[in-house]
C-alpha cells in the first residue's frame, strides 16, 4: 500500500476515534441521555406611538416597544431576560410612519441580526432597518450574563439615532447566569426626553420616562398644597417609586441611555457594583454613567422611610430626575392615599416580552371564593389557569401578585367588554365605567391582597388601574351567577 494510502487510512480511523470519544462524553455529561436542546426564549415586540401624560397638558408623544397586542407601549420597552447559552429570538413589528429598528449591545450575532445602516450598506439582512408595516425577526446566543440594552438604531424622517432613541424607543435586556440566586430585579433608564412634546413644563431630564420639573422642592411643594395624599399621587405617574421592605435584597441595572453624563445615587444605603467593580462598594455610594454606560448595582435598605434616589448633576435632579424608594418595617408602613393617586405604581415596569392573553369566565359550579393572579400584564385564574364562575352574594376574593410591579384589583358591574372600558387619561375612567363595587388596592410583588365583596347575580370587569396596566391588558371577565 502506498505511503498516501496509509496516510488517508490514518486519518480515517483518527477522525472516527474522535467521534466516538465525542460520543462517549456527550452520554457522560447527560447521564448516557440525550444532549439536551438548547433553551429559545422568544419575545414579540411592536414599535407603536405612545402618549405619557405629565398633567397640566404636559405630554410626550414618545415612541415606543409594546408587548405584541398591546396598543400602547412604556419608556422603556419590555425587559427581555435569557440564561447564557440560551438562544434569544426577537420579533419585532414597526407601526409607525418612519423606519425603526431593533439594535443590541449583545456580542457575536450574525450581520442580519445587527438592525444598524450597515445591513443597508452590506445588503445583509437590510429588512433589520424595519421599513413602516414590515417585521424582522433577531436571534442571538449570548453567553456572557450581564445587563445589555436595545434601541433603534435607525436615523429616518431627517432626524438623527440619538432623536430616535431619545424619543422613547429603548428596552433593557438581562443575561443572567444559570447559577443566578433569585432576587428581584429592576431596571432604571436614565436620559433625555425626546423631542415631541406638548407643553411647557415637561420634563428635560427623565428616568423611565418619568420626570418631575422642580424635582425634591416641587415634591415638598405638593405636600405643602395638599398634604401626604398628593405626594403618593405623583409616584408612579411623575415620580419613579419602588416599594420595598427593610432587609429585601435590591438588584438594579442602571443604565444611561442619554447623551449627557448622569449619576444614580440613593440615600441611606450602600451601593454595590456587581459589574463595573465586580462586589465592591462604589465610593461614596455613586454609580457614574458615561453617556451608553450601565451597572448592575445590589442594595438593602436597613432603616424604613422615604429615601430619595436621584442624578448628582445636582440641576438634573432639579430638573426632574428624582425618585422615591418606600421603604416599610419596624411597623412603619407608607400612608395609602385617601383620593386617586397609587401609592406606587411604575408604568415603565418590563413585561415578559410575550402577548398577553384575555381571561374568560371559566366553568363549573359557582363558588363563594374567587382565587385570582395578577402579573405583567394579565388577571388570571391560579397558575394562569381560566378564571372560575362566582356565586352571588358574599364573595371572599384573594389575588397573589406573582408579577414584579406592584398591583391593584378594581371590580366593575358592567355589561361592557372589559376591554373596552371608558378612559381619562392612562387609567380607567371608573365613574363612567359602571357600578365600582370594591377594589383592593396595592398589592406589592410576591404578596396576596383579600376582601369580601357582595356581588349580584350579572357581569363584571375586573381591571388593575395602576396608571397605562389596564391599557397594557390588565382586565378580565367575571361571571357571577
Amino acid at each position: 500500500m502506498k505511503r498516501w494510502a496509509y496516510g488517508l487510512l490514518a486519518g480515517a480511523i483518527a477522525v472516527q476515534v474522535a467521534v466516538a470519544i465525542g460520543l462517549v462524553i456527550a452520554k457522560l455529561v447527560t447521564g448516557g441521555g440525550e444532549v439536551s436542546a438548547q433553551v429559545v426564549r422568544e419575545y414579540n415586540l411592536e414599535i407603536v406611538a405612545t402618549d405619557i401624560d405629565y398633567g397640566g397638558g404636559n405630554v410626550w408623544h414618545a415612541w415606543t416597544f409594546a408587548e405584541a397586542g398591546q396598543p400602547v407601549g412604556t419608556v422603556p420597552g419590555p425587559t427581555l431576560t435569557v440564561t447564557a447559552g440560551e438562544k434569544l429570538v426577537v420579533h419585532v413589528k414597526n407601526n409607525l410612519d418612519l423606519m425603526h429598528s431593533f439594535h443590541t449591545h449583545l456580542s457575536n450575532y450574525d450581520q442580519e441580526d445587527d438592525g444598524a445602516q450597515t445591513n443597508i450598506i452590506s445588503g445583509v439582512g437590510s429588512g433589520a432597518m424595519i421599513p413602516p408595516g414590515d417585521e424582522w425577526t433577531y436571534t442571538f446566543e449570548p453567553t456572557e450574563p450581564g445587563i445589555y440594552y436595545y434601541h433603534c438604531h435607525s436615523a429616518d424622517g431627517g432626524l438623527m439615532i440619538s432623536q430616535h432613541i431619545h424619543q422613547g424607543l429603548y428596552g433593557a435586556i438581562i443575561v443572567r447566569a444559570p447559577d443566578d440566586p433569585p432576587v428581584r430585579e429592576e431596571v432604571l433608564f436614565m436620559g433625555e426626553m425626546g423631542h415631541i412634546t406638548e407643553g411647557s413644563s415637561v420634563p428635560p431630564y427623565i428616568m423611565n420616562g418619568l420626570g418631575l420639573p422642580g424635582g425634591e422642592h416641587a415634591l415638598e411643594a405638593a405636600f405643602q398644597e395638599g398634604g401626604i395624599d398628593a405626594v403618593v399621587a405623583t409616584l408612579g405617574t411623575v415620580v419613579p417609586a419602588y416599594q420595598l421592605k427593610v432587609g429585601e435584597e435590591l438588584r438594579m441595572a442602571t443604565i444611561n441611555i442619554g447623551d449627557q453624563m448622569h449619576t444614580f445615587h440613593a440615600h441611606n444605603v450602600n451601593i454595590f457594583s456587581e459589574q463595573a467593580l465586580g462586589g465592591r462598594q462604589w465610593p461614596a455610594n455613586l454609580v457614574p454613567l458615561l453617556p451608553g454606560a450601565a451597572d448592575t448595582v445590589t442594595m438593602t435598605f436597613t432603616k424604613p422611610g422615604l429615601w430619595l434616589f436621584h442624578c448628582h448633576v445636582v440641576n438634573h435632579a432639579d430638573a426632574g430626575m428624582i425618585g422615591l424608594f418606600v421603604v416599610e418595617g419596624d411597623g412603619v408602613e407608607f400612608p395609602e392615599s385617601q383620593g386617586s393617586g397609587q401609592p406606587v405604581s411604575r408604568p415603565g415596569r418590563p413585561g415578559s416580552g410575550q402577548p398577553p392573553p384575555t381571561s374568560t369566565p371559566g366553568g363549573g359550579a359557582p363558588s363563594s371564593t374567587l382565587d385570582l393572579e395578577m402579573s405583567e400584564w394579565k388577571i388570571a385564574g391560579p397558575s394562569g389557569a381560566a378564571i372560575q364562575q362566582a356565586a352571588a352574594g358574599s364573595v371572599e376574593v384573594s389575588v397573589q401578585n406573582r408579577g414584579a410591579a406592584p398591583h391593584q384589583l378594581v371590580i366593575i358591574k358592567t355589561d361592557t367588554d372589559p376591554a373596552d372600558l371608558p378612559i381619562a387619561g392612562t387609567q380607567v375612567d371608573e365613574a363612567a365605567a359602571g357600578d365600582v363595587i370594591g377594589k383592593i388596592d396595592v398589592i406589592n410583588p410576591g404578596a396576596t391582597g383579600s376582601g369580601t365583596f357582595t356581588l349580584d347575580a350579572g357581569a363584571y370587569a375586573l381591571i388593575c388601574n395602576v396608571p397605562t396596566h389596564y391599557q397594557l391588558g390588565m382586565h378580565a371577565s367575571l361571571t357571577v351567577q
